[in-house]
């Protein structure tokens, strides 16, 4: 279906000519805002998913008293390394194998964890993501975001280890 733009009229007849056709195209603007859209839903959809995953496992979580630590501690079997969780209540929670570790150990790793809340790590994060939402097309913002993370862990990592001597960070380090 064409959209006269221009008309003229033809000297013989008298009729309208029209000079300039345009025709209906694809709207790619709203096609690539769709693709946009949906790149943000599925992003936020899997920050829900791993928001209900965090929660199942701190309610499956066992409460430990450690003496270092100022948070509610939890160990988990599920749990690998430890982790600092919730925003507004916040919780660490450690592997089982913790309380194999010496009580230096133990005490750096409920210090790093601790450092990340004091730092408000968690709601960096979250502000982190969001932008990493609204750019998700965009692989630097990805490698950004991966930077950032891993630049939080090396701060908590030379806040706890300035006071440590070279054998404990050594074994702070494994």
């Amino acid at each position: 279906d064409a959209l006269p733009i221009w008309c003229v009229q033809q000297k013989a007849t008298n009729k309208p000519v029209n000079l300039i056709q345009a025709k209906n195209t694809t709207n790619y603007g709203l096609f690539a805002s769709y693709i946009w859209l949906g790149g943000i839903s599925i992003m936020l959809i899997q920050l829900a998913l791993q928001l209900v995953s965090i929660k199942a496992l701190a309610r499956s979580a066992t409460k430990v008293s450690t003496p270092f630590s100022r948070l509610a501690t939890y160990v988990h079997p599920k749990v690998q390394s430890p982790m600092l969780i919730g925003i507004v209540n916040p919780k660490i929670i450690l592997p089982v194998n913790f309380n194999q570790l010496n009580a230096q150990e133990q005490q750096a790793i409920i210090n790093h964890e601790q450092y990340h809340h004091q730092r408000g790590d968690l709601q960096c994060n979250l502000l982190a993501y969001g932008v990493l939402c609204l750019f998700w097309f965009n692989p630097i913002c990805w490698l950004a975001y991966r930077r950032f993370r891993d630049d939080q862990e090396l701060a908590c990592d030379a806040h706890v280890t300035q006071s440590l001597s070279k054998q404990q960070k050594t074994s702070y380090s494994q």
